[in-house]
């Protein structure tokens, strides 16, 4: 398999991913524009455009006819970030061109109806609704959200109620005129597809956009750790709770010793965290931990449902592990397991189409100096060292770095933030 980067004379990214033995294409149109683009005056602007754009575009101007992609058996999807809004579909290799038609349709000439926009509006505040009754959605958008001074100004993916309410047709005109651009823009098609006719179908398509300049974002800053801050719900039976921090930007060199530090802290019932927690002290059902990492920053994070009973026990028991993993360094053997643990999944994702889409789209995006293959990621994580995962906890865990969000049947003055100490 051999990848294909290139520009377009406007700036649109494009990127080609021919891959033999498959009868399947995946097609992603990445724009990076979410949430983090927006002000408290139209929160929830990204995703909430994300939604209208299937009610019509200038080309297939009902939901009906945009329902053209599922009877070819196959399918559409879309969703926002912090820093992106993708789009995509999986559909037979026959079909690619119907494919970047209709994908590029909704994500350049949306119709953007007033009164679609009236009555979506009721289906997003039902989403929201419905958000704010998931207590393990809620902690995490408290720890995302509540910790940075300027990242978003605390916003919410979904907006407010009274956000999305207050939502007029001329607001998504400017955004999607100031967001929907070609230097903001990235196509990447995956599978089996003629490269001809695929590079000769995206310049005809989105050639047409006029160059436009890159958008800059201001870096984010968090209030100093530790901190702790709760949602109070006396009816829920367990609390939800997320203890992480600030990490580093997806360009950083030291992601590769994360991932294996990651691997070494959570995967499946073999990881340390779930050891401790779990099998050692019965304290939860499941716990998880990760990074995310974003254009300029990155956050870890520990998941996991508690009683409050046991709630400062699982966060020492937390804490612990993780002061393990930066007072220790690893064993030649739990070294070994970890990288096999990022290199074995990595090479899983080579067999879907859609898995290497959004593998190269998002580096496309934000890594487009640097676009690694599989192989070329996977060289990189076997070179890990102990010392190098040893550093990266160095950097993580500490006191100055924790973060604890808690949604549940507590309240303020049950934990005091002496309790996050490393």
């Amino acid at each position: 398999m051999t990848s294909n980067f290139y520009y377009l004379d406007n700036g649109v990214r494009v990127m080609l991913v021919p891959i033999s033995g498959v009868q399947s294409v995946a097609i992603g149109v990445y724009v990076r524009a979410g949430t983090r683009d927006e002000t408290l005056k139209n929160n929830g602007i990204a995703h909430f455009l994300e939604h209208i754009v299937f009610k019509g575009s200038k080309n297939y101007p009902t939901p009906e006819s945009l329902m053209v992609l599922e009877s070819t058996g196959g399918f559409k999807n879309a969703g926002t970030s912090q820093e992106y809004t993708m789009y995509e579909a999986k559909l037979p290799s026959d079909k690619l061109d119907l494919g970047l038609s209709v994908l590029s349709d909704i994500v350049l000439y949306p119709l953007l109806d007033s009164k679609a926009l009236e009555n979506e509006k009721k289906t997003i505040i039902e989403e929201i609704k419905r958000r704010n009754d998931q207590s393990e959605e809620l902690v995490v958008e408290s720890f995302y959200h509540d910790r940075f001074q300027n990242l978003g100004l605390k916003l919410k993916t979904l907006g407010t109620e009274n956000s999305i309410k207050s939502l007029s047709r001329d607001q998504f005109d400017v955004y999607h005129q100031k967001y929907y651009t070609s230097a903001n823009i990235v196509i990447c098609v995956s599978g089996k597809f003629d490269n001809n006719f695929v590079k000769l179908k995206i310049s005809q398509i989105f050639s047409k956009l006029p160059k436009s300049p890159t958008i800059t974002l201001a870096f984010p800053k968090t209030i100093p750790g530790p901190q702790i801050f709760m949602t109070e719900r006396p009816s829920d039976e367990q609390i939800q709770l997320v203890l992480g921090g600030e990490a580093f930007g997806m360009t950083d060199k030291r992601r590769f010793a994360l991932s294996v530090l990651f691997r070494v802290l959570n995967f499946g019932l073999s990881g340390r965290l779930f050891k401790a927690t779990r099998i050692d002290r019965n304290l939860v059902y499941n716990i998880h931990a990760g990074a995310d990492l974003d254009s300029d920053h990155g956050s870890w994070l520990v998941m996991a449902g508690v009683s409050k009973n046991n709630l400062s026990e699982l966060i020492q028991v937390i804490l612990k592990e993780l002061k393990l993993l930066r007072d220790v360094p690893l064993e030649y053997s739990e070294l070994a397991d970890a990288k096999e643990k990022v290199r074995v999944p990595t090479l899983f994702s080579l067999e879907s189409p859609l898995s290497q889409m959004e593998w190269y789209a998002q580096q496309a995006l934000f890594r487009p100096q640097e676009i690694l293959t599989h192989a070329q990621a996977i060289e990189k994580v076997m070179a890990v060292t102990a010392e190098d995962v040893q550093n990266v906890a160095r950097d993580l865990f500490k006191t100055e770095n924790l973060y604890l969000s808690l949604v549940g049947p507590t309240k303020k003055g049950d934990l005091h933030d002496r309790i996050l100490k490393i």
